[in-house]
């Protein structure tokens, strides 16, 4: 009995060759479905980088809103903080991650949205201050996101208070060297 691999003979398929298709038809690179398939690759690539762009544009566009909007000047500090945000529960123990005359930033895990609006209790050096506030900027983070907050309606009393304490802290911070 003779071995079929080894067969020569003229009823043996030979159409098709161990490195390629058929000759009769076109190979995959040239085909008309090949090509449909790259154009659309290559649509769905462009979108993709567009939609990249736009959101690295938008990105920008927020960060430079919140350091046009930030006239005064703003310190790092850490203050023991209370937050109350509207439909959220309970007040909620923090700390400040930033403070100035006009604002304050923090951190959370809660899911906040711009303008969300709430109240605050600071325990500032010599004064505890209780403020209601407006959220203006969200960027997020690993853990939830970075929040910048504007006092609303600050007395200019308050406001030269925040100031004289934002001040404090700077003076204090550039003493240490930190």
């Amino acid at each position: 009995m003779a071995d079929r691999a080894f067969d020569t003979s003229d009823d043996f398929d030979d159409e098709w060759i161990l490195d390629g298709a058929p000759e009769d038809e076109d190979p995959l690179g040239e085909s008309e479905l090949a090509a449909e398939l790259r154009a659309k690759e290559d649509e769905r690539t462009q979108l993709e980088a567009a939609q990249q762009e736009r959101l690295k544009g938008e990105q920008q566009a927020t960060e430079e809103q919140g350091r046009v909007a930030r006239r005064d000047v703003r310190v790092d500090v850490r203050f023991p903080m209370r937050l109350r945000i509207d439909g959220m529960g309970p007040p909620a123990p923090g700390r400040t991650r930033d403070l100035s005359a006009t604002g304050f930033g923090f951190s959370t895990r809660f899911d906040l949205e711009k303008e969300v609006t709430g109240k605050v209790t600071l325990e500032l050096p010599e004064w505890t201050f209780q403020k209601e506030f407006i959220v203006r900027f969200l960027k997020p983070i690993v853990a939830g996101s970075r929040v910048g907050a504007q006092f609303v309606d600050l007395t200019d009393d308050e406001r030269d208070r925040l100031a004289r304490v934002v001040f404090n802290v700077q003076r204090e911070q550039l003493r240490s060297g930190g």
